[in-house]
């Protein structure tokens, strides 16, 4: 393919060109390539995380992450700053960007459940729902989050976070049983209703 990973040629890796043209073909070459070529440039590809401006590059990183599943464990810091931070993409954009960092946490799995916990607590409403849907897609791996879903589910006043609360602690499974119990007793209607959901 022709594709030069940042251990061949640092100073000369398309993944830094200062050519956006350059950088976007390299990660959409990479995001074709055979998977032991896109664990090599792991290293590349989380320094494009934390400044790469562009949304097109950035969501190819994203996909080639989600595609690599637990192999891109790695990055989980890498995707957990997305997340927290702002790039400067249209309110949109940006969101679809938080929305896919989520997915490539998701797939994942069971290394990124603890900081996927942690990003509960961000005070964005946006990140909380991406983390929540998260941890629900990882399913049962994500049982030492239900105590802390379980406050989300409690305690938010976003109808959104509840949503997703309440889809992640269904996919948990078992784990989350008693609690939900104990929440569809709850004095709030919406909070009973998201837990007789879940």
């Amino acid at each position: 393919m022709g594709l030069i990973l940042p251990a061949q040629a640092q100073d000369t890796s398309p993944f830094t060109s200062e050519n956006i043209d350059t950088r976007r073909n390299a990660v959409i070459d990479l995001r074709q390539a055979p998977s032991a070529d896109q664990i090599a440039a792991l290293p590349a590809l989380i320094e494009i995380l934390k400044s790469e401006k562009d949304g097109q590059v950035r969501l190819a990183v994203f996909d080639t992450l989600t595609d690599l599943g637990p192999a891109a464990a790695p990055s989980v810091d890498a995707l957990v700053h997305t997340l927290q931070s702002d790039y400067g993409g249209q309110q949109k954009e940006e969101l679809h960007q938080d929305y896919r960092a989520a997915l490539a946490l998701a797939a994942i799995g069971e290394p990124a459940v603890a900081a996927l916990q942690t990003l509960l607590g961000e005070k964005k409403i946006n990140v909380q729902a991406e983390a929540t849907m998260a941890l629900g897609r990882i399913g049962s791996a994500s049982a030492p989050a239900v105590p802390n879903l379980v406050s989300q589910l409690l305690e938010t006043t976003s109808d959104r976070v509840r949503l997703e609360t309440a889809t992640a602690l269904g996919r948990i499974g078992p784990p989350a049983l008693t609690p939900l119990v104990d929440a569809s007793a709850h004095d709030k209607p919406e909070v009973r209703a998201a837990a007789v959901a879940a």
